[in-house]
């Protein structure tokens, strides 16, 4: 599955469903992707703004001084398997997939509707999960820093989130990770996993302004102790191609 940024969200409902319908007992999900090669570098620096500013403080997603941007490589994998399987070799659980959705929103043009793809993405995972948003713990946002698309992507979660916007809070782990394109969904997704593993929705670093068009309640700071631990993942791509995953710890 080649969707760049919702290619994470994809593989884990593929392999699920695989799970459903009785055709293995475990998958093995995993995506990788690097921006990181030379020719790879030179596309992005023609398709996207990359931050420039001192190295510690680039990547800011969210912030309303952000400034683009800053190109990574990674990759994850996470086991699925159903839950009978997964108790009877004793294995430590690390969370549950509720429910998963995608979309993608282009015009008679081909000009993609980032906003309304994330926002129908996370409405069917919500659905398929049976959860309203104000059960959820946190989102995991897909922002990078970047100056349109953070925006798109955040006024989709303050819709999904409605009433709820203010008080359900929000990280984005590219600020730790950088954007990988296809690799970034599973790795953004294991930082909540871990968080949660330790009690916690980790910070989004180098937030300090909000934005006062997109008043999402963004994790800053420090990380933010919690007991709540149900999660919407988020990620879109610049093509309008949108993937959402509801997780349960």
């Amino acid at each position: 599955i080649t969707q760049d940024e919702a290619s994470g969200g994809l593989v884990l409902s593929e392999a699920a469903n695989i799970i459903r319908r009785g055709r293995a007992d475990v998958m093995i999900t995993g995506t990788t992707g690097t921006r990181l090669h030379a020719v790879k570098s030179c596309q992005h620096k023609l398709w996207d703004t990359l931050a420039e500013g001192p190295v510690a403080e680039r990547c800011r997603p969210l912030d309303l001084d952000r400034r683009g941007e800053v190109l990574a490589e990674g990759a994850c994998t996470l086991i699925l398997e159903s839950r009978a399987h997964a108790e009877s070799r004793g294995a430590t659980i690390l969370g549950t997939l509720l429910g998963t959705g995608a979309s993608c929103v282009l015009d008679s043009e081909g000009h993609a509707n980032e906003q309304l793809a994330v926002e129908r993405a996370a409405r069917a995972a919500m659905q398929r999960a049976n959860v309203t948003a104000a059960e959820l713990g946190h989102v995991n946002a897909g922002a990078s820093g970047h100056q349109q698309r953070d925006g798109y992507e955040s006024k989709a979660i303050l819709n999904v989130l409605g009433d709820s916007a203010a008080s359900v809070p929000v990280t984005a782990p590219k600020s730790y990770l950088g954007s990988a394109g296809s690799g970034s969904g599973l790795m953004e997704i294991a930082v909540s996993l871990l968080g949660l593993k330790h009690g916690v929705v980790p910070q989004t670093l180098n937030f300090h302004t909000p934005d006062k068009e997109t008043p999402l309640n963004v994790v800053s700071g420090e990380h933010l102790a919690t007991d709540n631990k149900l999660f919407l993942k988020t990620s879109v791509t610049r093509m309008g191609q949108s993937s959402a995953v509801v997780i349960g710890v």
